[in-house]
């Protein structure tokens, strides 16, 4: 790099350090490097959509880049769900290198047997962040997800029937794992409100998806049903107090699921594959522990990021506890009795 520039990129990072000057953001920072020194992480993605949350994270992560010299990388995926969105990902290069951030985008080029829903926009793009980390050996990914985006799973999910689990676990998601990486979620405790301060002040920019304002999608019309519920004064405040009720709920259940694992199954070795041995006792508790106790085993046989879906694990708990059973296969997994006990084992894949 030329003197000349090097100067020009030397004073603009040091104008985005002055920001954590203001009080606000300074304490916003120190949560975030006391979040990412807790889990022991210096180096990793920022996953970059150009909303004002990735934005945000983006300046946050930048700062801690230049305050810790650290290996991140900032990664934006072009879905190409719109026709938009390849000028959106060149709009959004061109703005960060401003500020003297290079950002990677990855384009997502559909094959004709692959629909291009928002489904399996999002599975590509968590599979090209995984891909991206891979090549540059990060094991970690930075994501934007806030306390906004928590409201709203909460009541997709019980739209579509989850348990209780499944209603709070997205409060429990600060970090999870998958494949070998770790996803991190400093800004749970934060509002969108607030990330959009902190955007429109540092950048004065960002992208804004049409989509979150079609009723088309679900998540635009649950926005619209949490709007009105604070109108019949539902608020934070009095959700906050369901949700911390339900996680009390959840820890309970999940002490009974620990016991149970701990006294009920044995993990041993067969024909070099790891096998688990559960007992009579392990499904004659209570319906949700066992629930949930074969389906921690089973995630952890099969390694998916994901637990098997509901309604066919408790079919195939209903077929288990049978007299006649003797063997069935769910999440990549085969359940078989053997006299009194029961194993379950992966499939080998061919």
């Amino acid at each position: 790099m030329k003197r000349k520039n090097l100067i020009a990129k030397t004073k603009i990072h040091k104008n985005l350090l002055k920001h954590l000057d203001k009080r606000n953001y300074k304490n916003i920072y120190s949560k975030f490097e006391i979040f990412l020194n807790k889990n022991k992480v210096n180096s990793f993605v920022v996953a970059v959509s150009g909303g004002v949350d990735s934005l945000a994270l983006v300046f946050l992560a930048k700062c801690y880049q230049l305050k810790n010299s650290s290996k991140i990388f900032f990664v934006h995926i072009d879905h190409s769900l719109r026709k938009s969105s390849s000028k959106e990902a060149d709009f959004l290069n061109k703005n960060l290198k401003r500020f003297g951030i290079d950002c990677k985008i990855i384009k997502w080029k559909k094959s004709k047997k692959i629909q291009g829903s928002q489904a399996n926009a999002r599975k590509f793009r968590y599979k090209a962040l995984q891909k991206f980390c891979k090549t540059n050996k990060i094991e970690n990914i930075i994501l934007a997800h806030h306390i906004d985006d928590f409201y709203e799973n909460f009541f997709i999910r019980m739209i579509r029937g989850s348990g209780l689990r499944g209603l709070v676990s997205f409060s429990d998601s600060k970090s999870t794992s998958n494949e070998g990486i770790t996803y991190l979620r400093p800004f749970l405790g934060y509002s969108k409100k607030i990330l959009s301060k902190i955007t429109n002040t540092i950048f004065s920019f960002n992208i804004n998806d049409p989509s979150n304002q079609n009723p088309k999608y679900l998540r635009t019309r649950v926005r619209n049903i949490i709007k009105n519920f604070n109108r019949e004064g539902f608020d934070r405040k009095k959700f906050n107090l369901t949700v911390n009720n339900l996680i009390s709920s959840n820890k309970t259940i999940n002490y009974y699921v620990n016991k149970n694992l701990l006294d009920n199954s044995k993990s041993f070795f067969f024909n070099n594959n790891n096998t688990i041995i559960l007992k009579s006792e392990f499904f004659s508790q209570p319906r949700e522990v066992v629930f949930r106790s074969l389906s921690n085993i089973i995630l952890s046989l099969n390694n998916n990021y994901y637990p098997t879906r509901g309604k066919s694990l408790i079919k195939q708990i209903d077929l288990i506890n049978k007299k006649n059973f003797k063997k069935t296969t769910i999440g990549g997994c085969i359940i078989e009795r053997v006299q009194n006990s029961t194993m379950i084992y992966a499939e080998k894949l061919k």
